[in-house]
């Protein structure tokens, strides 16, 4: 069940997650997620957030690599890439420290915007 994003009002960060076990999942974020995010606003930060890296195994079919995962996020102009594991507790901090990392780099942005148009 995919849920409709139109009822989010101005969202600072999204956070969009992966499984790294299951390439399918991937996809789906590049297919359906990506386009509504965007509709919102193509400058709302994102951060591609792979999970379940506890469960990767290297070469396995339809897991996703450390260097795939870096290229979608390349490719869908994503603000950050992080790959995490709940189970083993690595690197859950980080998500959410990029998160607000991007928070705080749009807002400064979006004020030297404000200043720059309106001398202020």
């Amino acid at each position: 069940q995919h849920e409709d994003l139109s009822s989010l009002t101005n969202p600072d960060v999204f956070i969009v997650c992966f499984s790294l076990v299951d390439k399918d999942s991937l996809d789906n974020v590049e297919q359906f997620w990506m386009p509504r995010i965007r509709s919102l606003g193509k400058d709302i930060p994102v951060i591609l957030v792979g999970t379940q890296l506890d469960m990767r195994k290297t070469n396995e079919q339809g897991h996703v690599s450390d260097e795939q995962g870096k290229f979608f996020a390349k490719q869908l102009k994503t603000n950050h890439y992080i790959e995490c594991s709940a189970k083993m507790d690595f690197k859950i901090q980080d998500v959410f420290e990029k998160a607000v990392y991007a928070k705080i780099r749009h807002s400064k942005r979006k004020s030297n915007i404000i200043r720059r148009v309106f001398g202020r």
